[in-house]
């Protein structure tokens, strides 16, 4: 994946992931004792389970070469906000694979109780 020009300066968001981040961090919709936090490994892996999930729904897996490299990709960039999710990509890949999973995840409230613990 490459070679497409520069999206990121063509787009005028060069220079914007820490300004992004620092919104992030200090979102209104965080909870109050977290507000301004950097990431941790319980946001970092519900992250990557929520991008499988919706790489699901578009299809994505069922391209098997995509799906290898995305998993790939996404546990190494995640290393960019907490470099102990790493290892957790593939298990997060699966994790999105199961509807009961997702259903729990919405009955929740959005949240993941299996990481909290």
């Amino acid at each position: 994946m490459g070679g497409q020009g520069t999206p990121w300066s063509d787009s005028g968001r060069r220079g914007m992931r820490q300004p992004s981040h620092y919104k992030a961090w200090n979102n209104a919709k965080r909870h109050d004792n977290v507000r301004g936090n950097h990431f941790n490994l319980v946001d970092a892996r519900t992250w990557m389970r929520v991008h499988f999930w919706a790489a699901r729904e578009c299809g994505l897996h069922l391209h098997e070469a995509f799906w290898v490299w995305y998993v790939h990709f996404l546990g190494h960039f995640i290393a960019v906000y907490e470099q102990r999710a790493v290892p957790y990509a593939n298990e997060d890949a699966k994790w999105s694979k199961l509807q009961t999973n997702i259903d729990a995840y919405i009955r929740n409230d959005h949240t993941m109780p299996d990481l909290l613990e």
